[in-house]
């Protein structure tokens, strides 16, 4: 499971958040689940694409006045709402495997097993459609025994009664066993072609996504996004990059409880 294709579809399902509301600002429990497919970069800074299907789904439930259990696509998190516009929480996320196979520019190295992040968020509504939040996600499962930060907004905006838009964006920095995990070349795995390579922490891309949700019913819903990440600093110059613009579309079809 590609983790490109996951945040496009964390994206499109933000889009069929009424107003681009938090979850802890929703009382009412909802349920949505679907299947997509995405068409992605095998790994993160590939030049060869491939299509992967993908799980949509979408809770929420206020366990207590204020505590609201959500799940998102493989994330899945516990909000807690400090006032209207300010909430904090706990999230945890699956980021997908990475084999040797997947790639020719990968073979030899090592296999990365899946991770599973779990880390603190923050959440602030500014208006009734932008959002700005950031979490740290830490890994739990000797993946990449490092730790990811996000800073990002979005903003969600109605084109129609049955047709909601989201944007989002944001920065993304990589601890040192991170960014040395998914980009770094050990020197017993370089070769004639792949050079060894020991990148440190820092920002690794900026991430953009457009989601749209048309209901063309109560209960069934078409979905469909666009999305690239853009790989820098340390992160774009390593071997295995070959292409520092990770475009990514998706699409899905959900129904909604």
């Amino acid at each position: 499971m590609k983790r490109l294709s996951l945040a496009l579809a964390a994206t499109v399902l933000t889009a069929g958040a009424a107003h681009a509301q938090s979850y802890a600002q929703t009382a009412e429990p909802a349920l949505t689940i679907g299947v997509g497919a995405a068409y992605a970069p095998e790994y993160s800074g590939a030049d060869d694409y491939e299509a992967t299907a993908i799980p949509l789904i979408n809770a929420k439930t206020e366990i207590t006045p204020g505590n609201t259990l959500y799940f998102k696509g493989l994330t899945a998190g516990l909000d807690h709402q400090v006032d209207e516009r300010l909430s904090v929480g706990l999230m945890g996320t699956y980021r997908g495997e990475r084999d040797s196979s997947d790639s020719d520019t990968l073979r030899g190295m090592d296999d990365v097993d899946g991770a599973f992040e779990i880390g603190p968020k923050v959440r602030f509504q500014a208006t009734e459609q932008l959002g700005l939040e950031a979490n740290v996600l830490f890994d739990t499962l000797d993946a990449h025994d490092g730790f990811t930060a996000r800073a990002g907004a979005d903003y969600a905006m109605p084109l129609s009664e049955v047709t909601m838009l989201t944007v989002s964006g944001g920065m993304n920095y990589g601890s040192e066993d991170y960014v040395q995990t998914y980009y770094g070349v050990p020197t017993n795995r370089a070769t004639a072609t792949r050079a060894a390579y020991s990148p440190d922490a820092g920002l690794t891309h900026f991430d953009a996504n457009i989601g749209v949700r048309h209901s063309f019913t109560q209960n069934w819903s078409l979905m469909g996004g666009i999305g690239a990440d853009y790989l820098i600093g340390d992160a774009a110059d390593s071997p295995l990059v070959k292409e520092e613009l990770q475009p990514k579309v998706m699409l899905g079809l959900a129904y909604s409880f």
